[in-house]
């Protein structure tokens, strides 16, 4: 007499039969459908386990720490590997630069930066950085200027008297950081880095306000929260 799981069992040996059943894998002969061409997507330095969309912008959780747009080449995300807060004659060597006019305070950020690929020039710049979670006063009303550094300095010994000349050039702002332990990105002017390609490169945090901006550094224990120079190539 069959017992009511029979119907199951039968049904589960022969999906079991049928797997055994199946044709063995074979290799790939050429032309295999590879290609080295640049897909039209963006990269990331992780795994993305779900994507969702807000307000027209596309927001990737997962394993990862930074985005790459389409057309960027491998390194194409510059690190931040220096970075140091300076005021008055003081050094402040922590893991959070900041920005401030009155009593003054600026900070200084370093990224080696990848040569262009063949054929290419930089057609975009971001730089991307998180507000500081430890500090209920990190984020600012004020505007805060982005600037290249044009003269020398090392992470242990600027101050603030000592500090480095500064480009006349400003290729972006920071504003709107208002809230603290906050994503934030700006847009830099793509071609003043142009000659820099290939070579470390520094960026100052200044403000002429008096609300101070405090963000994370490559100090930070979460990668995610270190600030990041993104640039974007294209075709000559």
């Amino acid at each position: 007499m069959r017992g009511p799981g029979f119907r199951d069992r039968t049904a589960a040996l022969a999906l079991a039969a049928g797997v055994a059943a199946a044709p063995p894998a074979a290799a790939l002969t050429a032309p295999a459908g590879f290609t080295a061409d640049h897909l039209p997507t963006y990269r990331t330095s992780g795994i993305a386990w779900s994507l969702t969309e807000a307000n027209g912008v596309v927001h990737a959780g997962g394993t990862l720490s930074s985005v790459r747009p389409a057309g960027t080449p491998s390194g194409g995300m510059a690190p931040y590997v220096d970075g140091v807060r300076v005021a008055a004659n003081t050094n402040y060597d922590d893991q959070q630069p900041a920005s401030r006019g009155t009593t003054p305070y600026l900070s200084y950020l370093r990224f080696p930066l990848p040569a262009a690929p063949a054929g290419r020039v930089p057609k975009g710049a971001r730089l991307q950085f998180r507000t500081s979670s430890s500090d209920p006063t990190a984020g600012s009303t004020d505007s805060h200027t982005v600037v290249p550094v044009t003269g020398t300095w090392t992470e242990s010994a600027v101050t603030y008297n000592s500090r480095p000349a500064l480009s006349a050039s400003v290729p972006g702002s920071v504003t709107g950081a208002t809230a603290v332990s906050t994503d934030h990105s700006v847009e830099l002017t793509a071609p003043a880095l142009g000659g820099a390609l290939g070579s470390a490169y520094s960026l100052a945090l200044t403000s002429s306000g008096t609300d101070g901006l405090r963000i994370w550094s490559s100090e930070a224990a979460s990668a995610a929260a270190r600030p990041q120079l993104v640039l974007t190539f294209g075709a000559e």
